[in-house]
């Protein structure tokens, strides 16, 4: 694909108007297209029916038969080996990639905007002004420790559940902590913490069952905000402009008390600087600042504030 983002986009910009193309873009990076399935390849080598059309169309219908979590896992394997037997061996990494949601291709939302607009929501975790001092902090405040962990939110819509990271890394395998969640539209911002942080970083083949039961049993879903993705899909401001204060009433209705994997990040108002200077010495890390009528914003917010612990 080249290295380059100039490399990428004269490449992308001389397919553009190719539409199979820009469907294949469009499963693979919107955020809020997910069926939550990884195919895993039999090692097909078959020439296929070598009609491109045709098999589009049944690849679609493909897709509406894996959103059907009923169908469960080895059903929805054999559908999609049944499919890959009609195709040829590179129509297979294709749709594989596709149903990955992965091209591995380095590009990224922004630059396929720019080639189709609006073809991909923007979603981003808001980011926090760093400060080092509370001179210019007005009152009240909410104040919540730093987390160490991998930033991330999770998706729910209806019966879907997808964890992204705020660099838009997917990690299926962890969908079960949404599920606890008693909500059924929005997305949770939070921060996934685990001594087995690492294994995260390896590719999904390098995870082995055993590692993989090890993780989960030691993760927690450390929950900072709530927010509605409704804001976001179809908006130009990208901004949900629910106060904080009501996003973290909501947000403490939703989180299961007795959750063994996802629990509430502790919240206090501080109404001086004294009370705020205090929460400051008994933190960690240092601590998250956000006003109470603070909105969350899809980029920098400058009522969000970061007062780390040197």
């Amino acid at each position: 694909m080249g290295r380059s983002r100039k490399q990428r986009t004269a490449l992308l910009t001389s397919a553009k108007n190719n539409i199979i193309l820009k469907k294949m873009f469009q499963l693979c990076y919107d955020w809020l297209l997910s069926w939550d399935f990884y195919y895993h390849e039999p090692k097909i080598k078959t020439i296929g029916s070598g009609n491109l059309n045709e098999n589009w169309v049944h690849f679609l219908t493909l897709i509406e038969h894996l959103r059907n979590e009923n169908l469960g896992f080895v059903k929805h394997t054999e559908l999609a080996v049944e499919f890959m037997n009609k195709c040829s061996e590179t129509e297979q990494k294709w749709y594989q990639r596709i149903i990955n949601r992965d091209l591995s291709v380095g590009v990224s939302w922004g630059i396929l905007n720019s080639m189709w607009e609006k073809l991909i929501p923007y979603w981003g975790l808001t980011t926090a002004s760093t400060i080092e001092g509370i001179e210019t902090i007005e009152f009240p405040v909410y104040a919540e420790p730093i987390v160490k962990g991998i930033r991330a939110g999770i998706i729910v819509r209806d019966n879907s559940i997808v964890i992204y990271t705020d660099n838009f890394r997917k990690y299926p395998a962890l969908k079960f902590i949404g599920q606890e969640l008693k909500v059924k539209r929005g997305i949770v911002d939070g921060v996934i913490s685990s001594r087995f942080l690492y294994f995260l970083n390896y590719k999904t083949k390098s995870i082995t069952k055993e590692i993989m039961e090890e993780l989960c049993n030691n993760i927690t879903f450390v929950a900072t905000d709530f927010f509605t993705f409704d804001a976001f899909y179809g908006a130009t401001d990208y901004e949900d402009k629910t106060p904080f204060r009501d996003r973290l009433d909501k947000l403490q209705q939703i989180i299961p008390s007795k959750s063994s994997c996802i629990r509430l990040n502790p919240t206090t108002i501080a109404t001086s600087k004294k009370e705020l200077t205090t929460l400051y010495k008994e933190s960690k890390h240092g601590l998250i600042l956000k006003t109470p009528s603070s909105t969350y914003i899809n980029d920098f917010n400058d009522k969000w504030f970061i007062w780390r612990k040197q």
